[in-house]
């Protein structure tokens, strides 16, 4: 003899305390008078009214704690529901005690997709709960038509879960999560329904029936095994939910009640990408880890389950959900233990040949780190790859042993179609960074590879991904990785400043990433007036400030910026300076190890207040914090010389260059090096750089032919010199330029030609 089902008619065994198909409790395990008195008592409520004011319109449904009709309150002129303890367990103050229970744990909860409680009553000895009347659908019959589509299903279990995570916090469990209990509304509004089992945590356990009583489909193994349960319950239940949503059937059948306990206990379900191809491995990984038979293995929050299910809907990867690499067993071990012996095994063999083949493992000390592919292929997210270069490389600069090749160097490669190993050759480096990046609202996902071009192999390759908040923690585990994969070596440090990386508030750090973008990209080659484009990047690094006062890197970068305008003079050099000192003094204030700060200090104790002690100090400490930034060590090189200092600065300068062709990454910045030549008036010497600069620019750079003309006439060759400067008037930038024109007068002035050189003025 068989029981069908009154929900969805299918035929149960006559043992079955629920509906092996939709989870519907079933009346027949019961007196059968159970059954009619309820249907007598049904009727009997149509048309009556409650408590004076609840016109019972129908019945909408029953369940094992509760029969559900909707009502009109006529007072206040609006559709209720209201549930009713069912009449067989009135005398049951065990049961009674749990029904009031549950509307005191449900109406604390205020939450767009919790339903709303309204009051608990009593009339005639019968309890009951106004709740709101939610005009929709259950997920179970939607599923039961057909499968979800992927989108529908992500967003009804994002509310769900955000829904969840709010009872959670106030320390409420469900308990009896499933597809029938979880409503959507016409407007797609999801609602969990049925506090009816909630448990406050803390409270005993009034039966042992309640840790059993939830559905058994939907049971997770702890709770159908009659043990004790917490929040991960309703995250087994969630994902029995979430199965169902994808694939319109349940994870775990049977016939009877127990073959389907059994089943939630041993077996693994049908993969969803079977039943449904399109569904992706990602969200199949989800629901695989909301559904791990022990508790301690599942998802340990709803808001870890959200963050997965959030990142899955923005099209990123899940960061909790680990691949199924780590099941089963291999050779009859346990994958994770066969694993963990196999890395055991490779660690021996490395030491090994470390120990007796030395001279095999070759330190990768010169890198290059290309520029950051866009992976949007948004073009208004163009600031971020670019900005986010600029970050990454500013870190790798903190380690000394390491040479890494700047950021103008590495722009020429941005969006190249060249292969990484004649990259390599071309900037003459042991390693490459090759990276992209996806920005999602608050996610953030880092696709990177570190390429070894003389195996001419990938060496190690990763994908990371945060919350936005976490992007300078994202950046420093890419660093850590990056370097063991180049085994250079590192002091404690160097591993302590690697590894830092606070959280930021999303909005100032895209204001600081816009504003170093319009720096490094625009400065000098946009089509805005110089004036509008000095208030848009100023105008970045403030309402960065303003957003987030206690970040010193938007301070640093103010500072950085009114010092080029003082230096540029762009605005009056004193004011602009000044602003420059009180950015970066804050900027110091709240991170004394901001390297670019203490070189603006540096920069503004040297030329605007001439204390050559305070100067020098903060430079060294910039290059202290990050040794391999060239730009620090030259402008320390720079200042000895102009303070009189010359063999000093030019031995520093040698030194490094001498640790470039080491590492061989060797290029000489001949306008540089000249100008330290000419300030220590080794003018022969300065003149070779130059002649050596242009010719290996091809005469395309316009400033070095500039310098070369200078070193000419510093050694008295004013012919040439000249010769030099007429070249440069071919350059359409340079003919109205006012430093151009006041070279050449002067070099007409001393070769003796001094009316031309009037005219020229």
């Amino acid at each position: 003899m068989s029981v069908k089902c009154p929900k969805c008619q299918h035929e149960n065994p006559e043992t079955a305390t629920f509906c092996a198909d939709c989870g519907t409790r079933l009346d027949s395990f019961g007196d059968a008078s159970i059954s009619m008195t309820r249907t007598m008592v049904s009727h009997a409520m149509e048309g009556s009214t409650v408590a004076g004011k609840y016109r019972i319109i129908e019945k909408l449904g029953e369940g094992g704690m509760g029969v559900v009709y909707k009502a009109e309150d006529t007072r206040l002129d609006r559709m209720v529901a209201l549930k009713f303890l069912p009449p067989e367990l009135m005398k049951d103050p065990d049961a009674k005690e749990r029904f009031v229970r549950e509307a005191k744990a449900a109406a604390a909860l205020s939450h767009p997709n919790i339903c709303t409680i309204h009051e608990i009553d009593e009339e005639e000895g019968k309890s009951f709960i106004v709740m709101e009347y939610i005009e929709g659908q259950s997920i179970r019959e939607k599923a039961k038509k057909s499968p979800l589509e992927i989108t529908e299903a992500l967003d009804i279990a994002i509310q769900a879960v955000q829904g969840l995570e709010e009872a959670h916090k106030r320390g409420i469990i469900h308990r009896d999560i499933k597809s029938a209990n979880i409503m959507v509304t016409g407007s797609g509004q999801a609602k969990v329904m049925d506090f009816g089992l909630a448990k406050v945590s803390g409270a005993s356990l009034l039966t042992r029936e309640a840790s059993t009583m939830g559905t058994v489909a939907y049971m997770s193994p702890e709770q159908a095994q009659g043990q004790s349960v917490d929040l991960r319950t309703d995250i087994w239940s969630l994902g029995v939910v979430l199965y169902e949503m994808l694939t319109g059937q349940l994870p775990f059948l049977g016939e009877t009640d127990q073959t389907v306990m059994y089943a939630i206990a041993r077996k693994t379900p049908v993969s969803m990408k079977k039943l449904v191809p399109k569904v992706q491995p990602d969200l199949e990984r989800v629901v695989e880890k909301a559904l791990e038979k022990k508790s301690t293995d599942r998802y340990q929050s709803m808001g870890e389950l959200l963050e997965d299910l959030r990142a899955i809907a923005e099209g990123l990867k899940p960061i909790r959900a680990k691949s199924r690499l780590f099941r089963g067993r291999i050779l009859g071990i346990r994958k994770p233990i066969f694993y963990a012996g196999a890395l055991i095994f490779a660690d021996l063999v490395i030491i090994g040949v470390l120990t007796f083949f030395p001279g095999r493992v070759e330190v990768l000390d010169s890198i290059a780190i290309l520029p950051i592919v866009n992976e949007s292929e948004d073009p208004s997210q163009e600031y971020f790859a670019n900005s986010l270069t600029t970050f990454l490389i500013s870190k790798f600069f903190t380690v000394a042993a390491l040479n890494v090749v700047p950021q103008q160097d590495v722009m020429a490669y941005k969006n190249t179609s060249k292969k990484l190993k004649k990259i390599a050759e071309e900037l003459n480096v042991k390693a490459i960074v090759h990276a992209s990046v996806l920005r999602s609202d608050n996610r953030v996902r880092l696709t990177a590879s570190l390429y070894d071009p003389n195996r001419n192999r990938i060496i190690w390759s990763d994908i990371l991904e945060k919350d936005y908040s976490e992007i300078m923690t994202l950046q420093s585990e890419l660093c850590q990785e990056i370097v063991s994969g180049i085994r250079v070596t590192i002091t404690p440090d160097e591993k302590t400043r690697l590894a830092s990386g606070q959280e930021v508030n999303p909005q100032a750090f895209d204001l600081v990433m816009q504003g170093i973008y319009l720096v490094k990209s625009y400065r000098y080659e946009s089509d805005i007036s110089p004036e509008d484009l000095d208030a848009m990047i100023i105008d970045s690094f403030q309402r960065a400030i303003a957003i987030d006062p206690a970040w010193a890197v938007p301070y640093a970068w103010k500072g950085f910026y009114y010092y080029a305008l003082a230096y540029e003079q762009h605005e009056n050099p004193r004011q602009a300076f000044q602003k420059a000192k009180e950015a970066t003094l804050k900027a110091l204030e709240l991170d004394e190890e901001s390297s670019l700060a203490h070189e603006m200090l540096a920069h503004i104790n040297f030329y605007l207040d001439w204390d050559f002690i305070g100067a020098e100090r903060e430079y060294e400490r910039a290059i202290e914090l990050e040794p391999g930034d060239a730009s620090y060590h030259s402008s320390y090189e720079r200042f000895l010389a102009y303070i009189g200092r010359y063999d000093e600065s030019i031995g520093l300068y040698q030194r490094r260059m001498r640790k470039f062709e080491e590492a061989q990454a060797h290029k000489v910045d001949s306008l540089f090096a000249a100008e330290l030549y000419i300030c220590a008036g080794r003018y022969d010497e300065a003149l070779e750089l130059m002649i050596d600069a242009v010719k290996r620019e091809a005469g395309k750079n316009w400033i070095d032919i500039l310098w070369l003309g200078g070193s000419y006439a510093s050694v008295g060759k004013y012919d040439e010199a000249l010769a030099q400067l007429e070249k440069i008037r071919e350059f359409p930038a340079t003919r109205e330029n006012v430093y151009v024109l006041t070279n050449y007068a002067w070099n007409l002035t001393l070769s003796g030609r001094r009316e031309e050189a009037l005219i020229e003025l």
